[in-house]
């Protein structure tokens, strides 16, 4: 794809491991309340569709 196309990098292994911990805690104690689940650190991937913004305009007074 022209340009590459900035995105962000999720690491899937960690995210599918975190709901399936989860799952697992609510099976085992389906009364007890959730825990807050863990976010995954993500990395953006900045490729070439990113630019600077545009310059600003002078305000007229």
């Amino acid at each position: 794809m022209t340009p590459p196309l900035t995105t962000v990098r999720q690491p899937f292994d960690d995210v599918a491991r975190e709901g399936l911990r989860l799952l697992v805690q609510a099976i085992e104690k389906p009364d007890a309340p959730l825990p807050p689940a863990n976010d995954p650190l993500v990395e953006l991937v900045v490729r070439a569709s990113t630019a600077p913004p545009p310059p600003r305009e002078p305000q007229s007074r």
